[in-house]
């Protein structure tokens, strides 16, 4: 086994169980219809270059995602299926399933979604970039 490989394998031990929850909380504190209203929060939790991509192929700034969000109608939301792949020694991809449903009819979406971010990054400052299927 090669340095390189030693290092992923060493990094996928890792993602296992405290960074894994450690993620999954801060995927689902995004879901939470307070943070999504809160500039403050959404400025922690999303970096900088932040790129959101829409359904429609349209992508979409970090400012443009949190101004868009405080308009945002009352839906309730959750995640099942939730996985993280190790792409590279800090490189992690997240996957989960996302629901939606509207807190004022029962409209339910259910959406695939995504996430890419660099491991020291994600535990050093609970900054990621992150890229759904959805806005």
């Amino acid at each position: 086994m090669t340095h390189t490989e030693e290092n992923a394998a060493q990094v996928r031990r890792e993602a296992e169980l405290p960074l894994q929850d450690h993620i999954r909380k801060l995927e689902e504190q995004l879901l939470q219809a307070d943070v999504r209203r809160s500039r403050r929060m959404l400025e922690k939790l999303l970096a900088d270059e932040f790129i959101e991509f829409a359904t429609d192929g349209a992508a979409y700034d970090k400012a443009q995602v949190i101004d868009a969000l405080q308009r945002e109608g009352p839906y309730r939301r959750s995640l099942s299926a939730f996985h993280i792949s190790v792409l590279a020694d800090d490189v992690l991809l997240v996957t989960y399933r996302a629901t939606r449903q509207s807190a004022t009819s029962n409209e339910t979406v259910h959406s695939l979604r995504s996430s890419t971010g660099l491991n020291a990054t994600v535990s050093g400052g609970c900054r990621f970039t992150k890229a759904p299927a959805s806005l």
